[in-house]
């Protein structure tokens, strides 16, 4: 497991979030270890599994080996975790998940594709269903990288809000070649200034029906 996950691991350990969702599950493992030192009543996990190809990996600078949706399945079943799974791009599939949601996620991991557009996508999209108490966290924060539009250093960079960068590195592999090193940010929600959501329980808030003026 790399240094800048381990940090990952020993914040879920302290702060100890109820419902976890994942960007680019993979093989689970990180899925095991991150409940495991949490003890969360749930994991949601999101990766394009089976349905990614060679063209789909270049583009997004993806190097890991790909396996299937099933056998992360089977993994997790093991572990007798309540788990949801969905597979897709999640340009795609994060913003159908979190139609018409309120928010529930208390800790997000987003780790997906790596090109910037993407993890802007992705950023955007678990806003909706993140609680006011939750934290976003991203992984591929580079730097000492040549490679344009890349990672979250840009989503980061155009958020009105302060985040906060973890100490520990490794080194990051791009175009199959080592260039650099990858960090760990994230955010905390209460932070972000959201506008398309209540700011008190909808039920106790006030709104006008042209019924009742009648």
């Amino acid at each position: 497991m790399s240094h800048r996950f381990e940090q990952i691991h020993d914040w879920l350990e302290e702060n100890k979030p109820e419902v976890i969702l994942e960007v680019g599950t993979w093989n689970g493992h990180n899925a095991i270890k991150m409940m495991e030192c949490s003890g969360a009543k749930k994991y949601i996990g999101f990766d394009v599994w089976e349905e990614g190809s060679d063209a789909l990996d270049d583009a997004e600078f993806n190097a890991k080996k790909r396996v299937t949706k099933k056998e992360v399945e089977d993994l997790l079943k093991k572990q007798g975790f309540d788990f949801e799974l969905i597979r897709g791009n999640t340009r795609v599939t994060l913003p159908e998940y979190v139609k018409d949601k309120k928010p529930f996620v208390d800790f997000v991991l987003i780790d997906g594709g790596h090109l910037t557009a993407t993890v802007d996508s992705d950023f955007r999209s678990v806003t909706k269903i993140a609680k006011t108490t939750g934290h976003i966290f991203f992984d591929d924060y580079y730097f000492g990288v040549s490679v344009p539009n890349v990672g979250c250093n840009g989503v980061l960079a155009g958020v009105n809000a302060p985040y906060t960068v973890m100490a520990s590195i490794d080194p990051v592999i791009l175009n199959k070649e080592k260039q650099g090193h990858t960090m760990v940010a994230y955010l905390k929600m209460k932070d972000l200034q959201i506008t398309d959501r209540w700011d008190v329980p909808e039920k106790e808030s006030w709104s006008y029906s042209p019924e009742a003026s009648d």
